[in-house]
């Protein structure tokens, strides 16, 4: 009597998990979806652009840059910075964090680089502006840097209030630089 059974049972356990499967990938794809906030939204250097609470303007890049910070308390690059110098603006109701770790540079090929956040405060001088909270209405101004191989030519920056917004994607024509 199992021997009739068993084909039917494994036939109807193999179409369970084939629909199952197929069903936790379209899940996997909507919630990757979901969680990227979609296509970054094109703005332009110089001009004020909102992702989710925070408004962002870029002001300006440079590359060729082979180390921030002092030679006794500094980074050396792997390959060179490039630093792009940008102005934060919270716009929310409620306090946030601007996350550099999230933030995303890519070169002429079209590979992303992720800032350094190590490099990104030595940058800055050590002031650590974009790693205090922001209040709402609160505006700070600071650098982000990427390690990038040489020769370096950033062609855009995409950046983020949060993993959950789309961000905003602005074009870089950085100048070409080589002091610290």
């Amino acid at each position: 009597m199992y021997e009739r059974k068993a084909p039917f049972l494994a036939a109807t356990l193999l179409l369970l998990a084939v629909v199952s499967g197929a069903a936790l990938v379209t899940f996997i794809g909507i919630a990757a979806r979901h969680l990227s906030g979609g296509a970054p939204v094109p703005g332009r250097m110089n001009e004020p652009i909102r992702d989710g609470d925070l408004r962002f303007t870029v002001l300006g890049s440079r590359c060729g840059i082979a180390q921030v910070g002092t030679e006794d308390l500094g980074q050396k690059a792997r390959g060179e910075f490039c630093l792009v110098r940008l102005s934060i603006k919270n716009v929310g109701v409620a306090r946030c964090v601007f996350d550099s770790t999230k933030q995303k540079a890519f070169d002429t090929a079209g590979t992303a680089v992720a800032a350094d956040g190590t490099a990104s405060l030595f940058a800055d001088q050590r002031t650590l502006a974009l790693l205090r909270p922001l209040s709402p209405g609160r505006n700070v101004s600071g650098t982000l840097a990427f390690d990038v191989p040489e020769p370096a030519a950033l062609s855009a920056i995409v950046l983020r209030a949060s993993v959950g917004t789309p961000g905003v994607k602005i074009p870089l024509h950085p100048v070409a630089s080589r002091d610290g």
